[in-house]
């Protein structure tokens, strides 16, 4: 995910040396990154998880994930009621 941030510009190279872990992972949230190689209509513009996370923000919730290669990965979605 790191190289396709630097990639799209929304990363720096001097950026990229002091992610952690958690940072690297939260990179899937921003606006226009995408692991898409190609967008059409519906998908592979970058923006779902970037609208996720600002609309539950908005809501006063949050987006969290967690991933791990030999558990996988989870999406905790907080919306309060």
């Amino acid at each position: 995910m790191v190289a396709r941030a630097l990639a799209a510009g929304i990363l720096w190279p001097t950026g990229a040396q002091s992610l952690g872990e958690k940072e690297k992972l939260d990179l899937i949230f921003s606006p226009g990154l995408t692991t898409s190689h190609l967008a059409d209509s519906l998908s592979g513009r970058g923006l779902g998880l970037a609208i996720a996370l600002e609309k539950a923000r908005a809501e006063g919730g949050d987006v969290t994930v967690e991933s791990s290669p030999e558990s996988g990965t989870r999406f905790t979605i907080v919306i309060p009621d």
